[in-house]
């Protein structure tokens, strides 16, 4: 192994049970008894809150891992099959985002229409970009043959009441908003969860760690029941502040008021999944887009 968290040594130590959950060719995801999940993912995946990067010997996991493949923890290591990863004097990856302080008015650069126009190109069209409140992006919805009109309608109700919620600090319209958004749409992670995920990000970011803690793990406790193991874990680690390390760039890069390399994050995060970083990026771009939009917040 090259790195690892300490969500994933504490997994470890307290796991009696482990199995595969799922495995493609850079990632293998392991559960326990608890549901917990922690993820064996290749050096060009790249940290995250529960991964465990490993020097893989084989080209892809899928070749040496499968459903019924026996996982056992043994003294200094995890077998997996016939294959040992050694888990001692590994070093820890900090998943957590040191906040600190952010300069609010840079962040009205993010979603100026010309930062947006030039990241347009880069952006999945068949994302939840489509449902923001921008006209630049209204022409996305000619490619959304297999994105139907209540799916658009429903993610941009909820999302609005999320944000809205979020921003008048109104726990109905947070858990409304959430709700609505938990499970919506298809895959591993749903484009609801992903858009959550980046309102996750730009909260921590945006407010005192006290209200964006008490708001984020209220956003967890209403997802849970309605959506993925795989989607909840992502949310529970971004409740904790902790997201993967293409999140870490965009946020130094926000720190450090860097524009272009706003842009370069942004960009390196829509690489994750079809649509899913795309549709994480929409859910931080809303919560800044409503924000400098609030009454109580627009002369910032």
């Amino acid at each position: 192994m090259i790195s690892t968290t300490s969500f994933v040594v504490d997994w470890l130590e307290r796991t009696k049970e482990p199995r595969v959950y799922q495995v493609f060719d850079s990632v293998c995801n392991l559960i326990n008894e608890f549901g917990e999940i922690i993820s064996l993912v290749s050096k060009q995946i790249g940290s995250g809150p529960f991964s465990i990067i490993v020097d893989n010997p084989m080209e892809s996991f899928q070749a040496f891992l499968g459903g019924k493949t026996r996982i056992s923890i043994i003294p200094g290591g995890l077998k997996l099959g016939e294959f040992i990863l050694g888990t001692t004097d590994i070093p820890k990856w900090q998943s957590k985002i040191d906040v600190g302080k952010i300069n609010i008015i840079f962040l009205k650069e993010i979603i100026s229409d010309s930062f947006l126009e030039g990241l347009k190109p880069v952006i999945s069209s068949t994302s939840l970009f489509s449902t923001l409140d921008y006209s630049i992006f209204t022409d996305f919805t000619e490619g959304q043959i297999n994105i139907n009109s209540r799916f658009k309608n429903r993610a941009k109700t909820f999302g609005r009441k999320l944000c809205e919620g979020i921003l008048d600090d109104n726990n109905d319209l947070i858990c409304t908003g959430t709700r609505g958004l938990a499970g919506l749409g298809g895959g591993l992670t749903p484009a609801g969860d992903d858009f959550i995920l980046g309102v996750m990000f730009a909260n921590i970011m945006m407010f005192n760690e006290n209200k964006s803690k008490r708001i984020n793990s209220e956003i967890v406790i209403e997802a849970s029941p309605l959506t993925t193991t795989l989607s909840i874990s992502w949310l529970i680690s971004a409740a904790k502040g902790e997201f993967d390390m293409k999140w870490h760039d965009l946020f130094e890069a926000i720190k450090k008021q860097e524009i272009h390399h706003v842009y370069l994050g942004m960009k390196e995060i829509f690489t994750h999944g079809s649509t899913s970083g795309s549709d994480a990026i929409a859910g931080f771009i809303s919560l800044l887009y409503f924000y400098f939009n609030h009454p109580n917040y627009s002369n910032n």
